[in-house]
């Protein structure tokens, strides 16, 4: 799906998806390992004007934590944070999970201390 579909579909009277629609693929490409394509649909969220919702950032989050990229799913984090999206209890054991399964146990407790510090509990 692209920005010309979405327009297609508008014109021929099919209303434009929410958010909750864009959710639900990024959220099934990731389980299925796709998280280059669920980033192509969370970027075309914002192409078409959309704003993306915490919801859709942790899941893309979620998505490079379960594929090891934890440099990817930082970057999500910091765009999600300079859009003004606060992370929460499910970003941050989100990423702990992430940092444990990949081995990083250190950066994990970090992380987790730092959840604490800012009173972001599970």
């Amino acid at each position: 799906m692209c920005d010309s579909d979405v327009s297609e579909m508008m014109n021929k009277g099919i209303p434009r998806p929410n958010i909750a629609f864009f959710s639900s693929i990024v959220h099934s490409l990731c389980k299925e390992g796709r998280v280059m394509d669920a980033h192509h649909i969370f970027d075309l969220v914002k192409d078409i004007g959309e704003r993306p919702d915490i919801i859709m950032f942790n899941t893309l989050i979620d998505g490079y934590c379960l594929v090891g990229e934890m440099g990817k799913a930082f970057m999500v984090l910091d765009v999600m944070t300079s859009a003004g999206i606060e992370p929460d209890a499910i970003t941050y054991s989100t990423l702990v999970s992430g940092y444990c399964k990949s081995g990083r146990i250190d950066d994990g407790l970090i992380l987790f201390r730092e959840m604490l510090h800012k009173k972001c509990y599970i």
